[in-house]
């Protein structure tokens, strides 16, 4: 069956083909994702709305029409996919956190509404794993790599491809799939992932301020005010070869560059 989360007559022929087949499902599980990367300010509106209507918009049409013959079945499970981004704002991903944001809030307002009627909302923070929605060709990039936020694009870009290489296999996230399917309390939130499960324990210790200030360190983002005026920080590493270069002897670091000329 095909299916447009952001097309309205699709989904109204999806959901009746789904009771056509089966009456009332037992679980429906919303999976469905785009990915975009980009500033706020660099982020073109379409695809916000886009992002929107693909993680929430679409998901709650489809939800409405089905709900009718889960209550009335009086059992049945809704679980909504989300991510880290989800949990806490993240830079660069503003459209695609913000979406994930607003799944969770309407499955845990929409948990307590239905929970009378026999059925339970799951929501899974999924980690990071090996799937099309994480490589070059599954995202929407709207980054500007010449642009005034180049110096985050580059280090974030930098971090993000070194932490895919530790992207768990998409079917360690089925079996995470299959097992919130027996949940049985009105409302559960699991993270599927040792970075997902780690978030969320830090989500519940942690301020605001200091979620923000670790997620600032993680993504390499410079301190406020750093970048005023065009300056452009060092990173890390940068900093690290600064350090370095002014303890070793200036012959030294002569013979250095010239081997590196050489090369």
């Amino acid at each position: 069956m095909q299916l447009d989360l952001t097309d309205t007559a699709s989904i109204s022929a999806a959901a009746k083909a789904i009771e056509e087949a089966v009456g009332a499902p037992y679980a429906l599980v919303h999976n469905a994702g785009i990915y975009v990367a980009g500033m706020v300010e660099e982020t073109d509106m379409a695809v916000w709305q886009n992002m929107l209507a693909t993680h929430v918009l679409g998901p709650v049409a489809l939800t409405q029409a089905l709900l009718p013959a889960m209550r009335r079945a009086g059992e049945g499970r809704i679980l909504l996919v989300s991510s880290a981004a989800g949990v806490r704002g993240q830079a660069v991903t503003a459209a695609y956190s913000a979406a994930k944001g607003a799944l969770e809030r309407w499955g845990e307002s929409m948990a307590c509404e239905i929970a009378p009627f026999g059925l339970g909302v799951t929501i899974l923070v999924a980690g990071t794993y090996d799937t099309d929605i994480i490589t070059d060709a599954g995202i929407t990039d709207n980054r500007n790599f010449e642009g005034p936020y180049a110096r985050l694009h580059s280090t974030m870009d930098t971090r993000g491809r070194f932490a895919m290489r530790f992207a768990r296999a998409p079917e360690r996230f089925t079996d995470g799939l299959v097992r919130a399917l027996a949940d049985q309390a009105p409302f559960r939130r699991h993270g599927l992932g040792p970075d997902a499960s780690m978030l969320l324990v830090f989500s519940r210790i942690l301020p605001a301020s200091g979620m923000h200030h670790m997620s600032r360190i993680v993504l390499g983002i410079p301190r406020q005010g750093s970048m005023r005026d065009g300056a452009w920080p060092l990173t890390a590493s940068q900093k690290a070869m600064v350090a370095v270069a002014r303890v070793l002897p200036a012959p030294l670091l002569q013979r250095l560059a010239a081997l590196k000329k050489k090369d």
